[in-house]
């Protein structure tokens, strides 16, 4: 148990030097719905992928005078990967994220509570939104931080492309 609570500690700690090492251009915070659906053909190109799709809202909202953003994600899981070994494959799952607009300096991102891990905005223009992570527990559950990482290899950064949506593809995520 204390084996599992440092390695998780640890993939976040690496997660979070990553995030603040990496120079980036000034971008804003996506906001609205971002989705992607993968073909079987692009899915068996790919084999260790673990998402078939994905849909992403950004929104904030203001409470006492202070705005939070954060991001709830639907991952249908690909039945292929390490999702497939894990007996995950076909399922669907949640995550709550709360996100950090970044300054800057460093991009803004999105994380998991409970060393969940978390993902980093590469891009966001044009209706197009690329995220990267390292570590991204999805399956929010009664329990911190989730049910399997979108990641393909463990300690290895994926980068997932997301296109811009009608905000109404994403109504089923607001809660």
């Amino acid at each position: 148990m204390l084996n599992t609570i440092f390695i998780k500690k640890t993939a976040v700690a690496v997660l979070l030097g990553s995030l603040v090492a990496t120079p980036i251009a000034a971008m804003d915070m996506p906001m609205g719905c971002f989705e992607r659906n993968y073909t079987k053909a692009h899915l068996s190109g790919q084999p260790a992928q673990v998402v078939e799709s994905i849909r992403v809202l950004f929104t904030e909202e203001t409470f006492d005078d202070s705005t939070y953003l954060h991001a709830r994600m639907q991952v249908l899981l690909a039945n292929q990967g390490h999702v497939r070994a894990e007996g995950l494959g076909g399922e669907t799952l949640d995550q709550f994220l709360i996100c950090d607009a970044g300054n800057g300096k460093q991009a803004p991102a999105c994380f998991v509570e409970c060393d969940g891990g978390g993902m980093q905005i590469s891009r966001n223009s044009g209706g197009k939104l690329e995220f990267r992570t390292d570590y991204l527990m999805v399956g929010d559950y009664d329990e911190c931080g989730g049910a399997t990482d979108l990641t393909e290899y463990q300690g290895k950064s994926v980068t997932y492309r997301l296109n811009q949506v009608n905000d109404a593809r994403c109504d089923d995520l607001r809660h």
